[in-house]
């Protein structure tokens, strides 16, 4: 038997690659590289524009000559772009924060997919003994690894956000806003029963018969488990509560960064030199999280999709996947008014939302470089307000506003793919947990078939089949742990034996799974969708003031005597100069 399982070693292989060959393999490094940036003005250009020569370095806030006309600046100002490239960012602003979210998740994430291989080849090179134990072994480590990339992608936002302190105006705004997102989710989670499809209710209470299992196998009675009802009452108000809090995490770090994405995508969709495809990725980025939310809404979804008629297979199947006559074995006469031609199993229901939301993901993920990209051209508008109006040039504040926008691509970055990690690690739990057949272990079977090669048994259609009637545990049979009981001596042998009989009675059923990462997927899909909601309402409908009197205040309000058409034509005629 190996130490370390070949998930764990494939993950930090992985994990090791992209730290230590950045520049060849590393996924967060391939993500940035390739985007245009501009260079901060230099100071003879500044000094140019102020009038002064060529060869002195203006004193900040004195000018040693007559400054040019706005126009005459205007002309004379240019900009120097170059590109990302390897290691250009490293001593950027949490840099190592972007780095590490994104070598943990994909790291996690390509050793699944590497146990969902192994698990395939097993059965070709050993028997179905050593292939249900390489399962179990894989189904721990993928756990794991999958709930350390959740709560990565929860933590690190946080983080950031609080890395200032808490007590700046957006922390605290921010902070605001989890509380309200702490509230609201109280409210989903006491939600009437069938409104939504996740019962933590039920959840908690098959997770609290599966423990008094345990305490009955180890010599608890009746009365003792009695005894101990306040604890389990207390279990399940600190599972609510955990769940509120991880859903007041994500509000509160995804509030504001909405804001910044909404603006974003309501000047690229304008923007005319923006493609249409670029366009639609764009839009289905905005709304798709709806059709995330409306799939977890039975009278929406499940209902209309899935025919009532349809009952479990077996008592230990999760999905309602047969009809009543299937199981008795009688003739289905009902069942072509019953199957309609949009008609769907649990299970290929189950299948459509994984799908949909890994679609989510990959939509985000393809909208990526577009935002950063959008970010680091943006101080187009203040230098154009900064050069054009009346009086010298700001040197300092000129070239310091090219320097933040650069600083902060990572924060940005950060920011953007917090959520699409914390989605992605949630429903491929929710797919390993809940054994949602996606499909692709029959596809290949059936490819290999056509192809006239023979494949084990527990990989054909009915093998396959036979596996997804068994995901439910049996909720009459104790754990084996070995004769153990409270008050007997501890030695290595009795604790081996509970381990290991621990270890083959999952305390957390799939059912549980189904609801709590439910709820989760539910919540991260309605809260981005609503703070987008809110962003695009606030920049279409709230003044607001842009360019260089963000930076300035008021005070550059009243100097600046620009009207918002000469403004444009100024940033239409800013030279751009690639740094070879």
């Amino acid at each position: 038997m190996a130490l370390f399982s070949p998930e764990f070693l494939v993950g930090v292989l992985l994990a090791f690659l992209q730290l230590r060959l950045r520049s060849y393999c590393s996924l967060a490094t391939y993500l940035v590289n390739g985007l245009t940036f501009f260079l901060p003005p230099e100071d003879e250009l500044i000094a140019t524009l102020n009038g002064s020569g060529k060869g002195s370095k203006p004193k900040p806030g004195v000018s040693t000559g007559q400054p040019l006309s706005p126009t005459e600046k205007m002309q004379a100002f240019y900009v120097r772009c170059a590109k990302t490239e390897p290691g250009v960012f490293s001593q950027t602003l949490f840099f190592e924060l972007y780095e590490m979210l994104v070598v943990l998740v994909s790291s996690a994430w390509m050793a699944c997919l590497a146990g969902d291989a192994l698990a395939f080849l097993t059965p070709w090179i050993g028997n179905d003994t050593s292939s249900e134990t390489v399962m179990d072994s894989r189904a721990d480590v993928a756990t794991y690894g999958l709930v350390s990339a959740l709560l990565v992608a929860l933590w690190f936002p946080l983080q950031l956000h609080v890395a200032q302190g808490l007590g700046g105006y957006e922390t605290r705004l921010g902070l605001a806003m989890g509380f309200v997102g702490f509230v609201a989710s109280g409210f989903v989670l006491l939600a009437p029963k069938g409104l939504l499809d996740f019962d933590l209710e039920l959840a908690a209470q098959l997770a609290g018969s599966r423990v008094a299992l345990v305490l009955r196998t180890v010599g608890f009675t009746d009365a003792d488990l009695l005894n101990v009802t306040p604890l389990a009452e207390m279990a399940k108000v600190t599972l609510f509560l955990t769940l509120a809090g991880l859903a007041a995490v994500f509000t509160c770090t995804t509030f504001l960064p909405a804001f910044r994405f909404a603006r974003m995508y309501t000047e690229m969709t304008k923007d005319a030199q923006t493609s249409r495809l670029q366009k639609l990725l764009l839009h289905l980025n905005m709304l798709l999280p709806v059709l995330v939310c409306a799939l977890w809404i039975p009278r929406l979804s499940s209902d209309v999709l899935v025919p009532s008629e349809l009952v479990k297979c077996s008592p230990r199947s999760l999905t309602r996947d047969c009809l009543q006559s299937d199981v008795l074995g009688l003739s289905s006469a009902s069942s072509p008014s019953t199957w309609k031609w949009y008609s769907l199993s649990e299970s290929q229901f189950h299948a459509l939302r994984v799908y949909v939301v890994l679609l989510v993901c990959l939509i985000r993920l393809l909208c990526f470089r577009a935002h950063l990209q959008f970010f680091l051209l943006e101080p187009r508008e203040a230098m154009a307000g900064l050069v054009g109006r009346p009086g010298p040039v700001d040197g300092p504040l000129l070239q310091s506003k090219v320097r933040l926008q650069f600083n902060y691509v990572p924060v940005i970055a950060l920011q953007y793919l917090a959520p699409v990690c914390a989605l992605l690690a949630a429903v491929e739990l929710l797919a390993r947990q809940t054994a949602t057949p996606l499909g692709i272990f029959q596809a290949a079977s059936w490819t290999l078939q056509q192809m006239g090669l023979s494949i084990p048994v527990s990989l054909t259609t009915e093998g396959l089949r036979a596996a997804s009637l068994n995901v439910l545990p049996d909720t009459e049979a104790a754990p084996n742990l070995g004769g153990f009981k409270l008050g007997d001596e501890l030695d290595r042998d009795r604790v081996t034996l509970f381990v290991r009989g621990m270890s083959g009675f999952p305390v957390l059923t799939a059912e549980f799974y189904a609801a709590a990462l439910g709820f989760l997927i539910w919540c991260l899909s309605f809260t981005t969708f609503v703070v987008s909601a809110a962003g695009l309402l606030y920049w279409r409908n709230v003044p607001h003031g842009n360019g260089a009197a963000d930076l300035e205040g008021p005070a550059a309000l009243r100097q600046n005597k620009q009207t918002p058409k000469t403004l444009k034509n100024q940033l239409k005629s800013l030279k751009l100069k690639k740094n070879k």
